[in-house]
């Protein structure tokens, strides 16, 4: 086994930012569909991350938010 998505993620474009928990993203040639990010910057579309990273932040006193 190379890996398990725990969880997926979208940020939507209202006033809030409002970070949506989704059961799959949909991808296009302009990004994840419904993103705020969406036909605006294609660099900045996805980010993948593993647990192991946030271990590794905290062990080194790095705050972040664990979504």
């Amino acid at each position: 086994m190379i890996g398990t998505v725990k969880k997926l993620f979208i940020t939507q474009n209202d006033a809030n930012k409002t970070r949506k928990n989704v059961n799959k993203i949909i991808v296009d040639e302009a990004g994840i569909v419904d993103d705020k990010f969406y036909n605006k910057n294609i660099m900045r579309s996805i980010l993948i991350t593993s647990t192991e990273s946030y271990k590794l932040a905290q062990e080194n006193e790095i705050n972040i938010q664990d979504w």
